[in-house]
């Protein structure tokens, strides 16, 4: 298995990738930062959603919808993270290793996630990391198939305060994934 890892500050519906992860925090206004941005691209089609209580950001709640080529993205998949009192950085390893669970059953090999703002991506432990990571790539070989690709790209969109400060991280999580995976971190 080989596993190419990237971080970066462009907005998550710039990438160029067969799905995009959006975790939403439950709010009253659901629709702000990321979120806006992206239902403005999406033709208020998110906010048609949470009118209707189909999608509210509530801890758990996951749906996948088409983009419909309004951004580069053919896939979207919201991810409700609950209100931001229940919002742990503890909880960033679990979502990555579940969110990889769900691709892999998709058949998604290249795909990117949104790092809110309000998770401090630097306060995380990178061993946890590097465990959802070795557990999401157990999962993609488990659904193997011959004529899937023996390739997983993951790209973290994150705000470009958490950019400056990943030096040590990417080394980290490099370092730990080398002797089990194939593994470039960018």
């Amino acid at each position: 298995m080989r596993l190419d890892i990237r971080f970066s500050s462009i907005p998550v519906e710039e990438l160029w990738c067969e799905a995009v992860v959006i975790p939403v925090i439950k709010r009253e206004q659901l629709l702000s930062g990321v979120i806006y941005k992206l239902d403005q691209k999406l033709e208020r089609h998110l906010q048609g959603l949470y009118k209707e209580g189909f999608f509210t950001g509530a801890k758990c709640e996951t749906i996948l919808i088409p983009s419909e080529e309004r951004i580069k993205a053919p896939r979207i998949l919201l991810k409700g993270l609950g209100r931001e009192d229940e919002i742990n950085t503890d909880d960033l390893p679990l979502l990555i290793h579940e969110m990889g669970s769900i691709m892999s059953r998709l058949g998604v090999i290249d795909w990117g996630i949104h790092i809110p703002e309000e998770i401090d991506f630097n306060a995380i432990n990178p061993d946890s990391i590097n465990i959802s990571i070795l557990e999401m790539v157990a999962e993609y070989e488990s659904v193997k198939t011959d004529s899937r690709e023996d390739y997983i790209k993951i790209v973290f969109s994150l705000p470009e305060r958490d950019i400056s400060c990943l030096k040590d991280i990417k080394y980290i999580i490099y370092k730990s994934l080398i002797p089990h995976i194939q593994v470039s971190v960018i």
